[in-house]
């Protein structure tokens, strides 16, 4: 039970991760399309639901390869043959063996403080099952499409709000009630948090809006 319980321990913060990089993505490519195009409000819809679906795909297999290479070179389990390959390259190049065992020494010890790291955090990779880092890819994809199927629901609505403005006000919302979960769960400071959410926020929606506006410009 505590095996189980140690290897799902990230869920929470993988998923939020995915819902935060959720909400802003396929926003910036709906306000383009927003603003670029007069076509009803349900073509942008789907639009974002597209990337949002794509998004999901790509963050799920970029968290799963990044959860690999961070098992393969830092765990002292998995990382024993890359530590083979790299003696014998240092061997071969001539540097003398007591510089070599040094090496290791260091590097070994490096391996071991972050792997303690990871059992003080409870961040799961005690054990390099290969069954974590699908996990991982699983909870970061489904955060990401909840987070652009957020966004896009607006744009399904049929209200007399401007459809943009719904959605963003609706991101801006998501990415605070984010930062506040992040930090119950994290013990990061509370106010750092948010504002970072929200600049982020900000950033990519004031460049998403400045590229439709030079794009409208350079196509009339």
């Amino acid at each position: 039970m505590a095996d189980k319980k140690t290897s799902s321990s990230l869920f929470p913060v993988n998923f939020l991760t995915g819902i935060s990089d959720g909400l802003i993505l396929p926003l910036m490519v709906c306000i383009i399309a927003g603003v670029l195009s007069a076509a009803d409000s349900r073509y942008i819809a789907w639009i974002g639901t597209g990337v949002s679906l794509a998004g999901a795909l790509v963050y799920s297999f970029a968290r799963f390869r990044a959860e690999q290479e961070e098992i393969r070179h830092n765990h002292p389990a998995c990382s024993e043959s890359e530590r083979k390959q790299e003696t014998a390259l240092l061997t071969h190049i001539g540097i003398p063996q007591e510089i070599v065992k040094e090496i290791e020494k260091e590097v070994q010890k490096e391996k071991n403080t972050w792997l303690k790291e990871i059992k003080e955090n409870n961040m799961g990779w005690e054990s390099p099952e290969r069954i974590r880092a699908l996990r991982g890819a699983v909870h970061t994809g489904a955060g990401f499409l909840l987070g652009g199927l957020l966004v896009s629901l607006p744009f399904w609505v049929d209200t007399t709000v401007n459809h943009l403005f719904l959605s963003v006000s609706v991101s801006f919302f998501c990415l605070v009630l984010t930062g506040i979960v992040t930090v119950s769960i994290t013990g990061k400071k509370l106010l750092p948090t948010i504002m970072h959410q929200v600049v982020r926020g900000l950033l990519a929606y004031g460049a998403a809006f400045f590229l439709a506006y030079i794009l409208s410009v350079m196509l009339t």
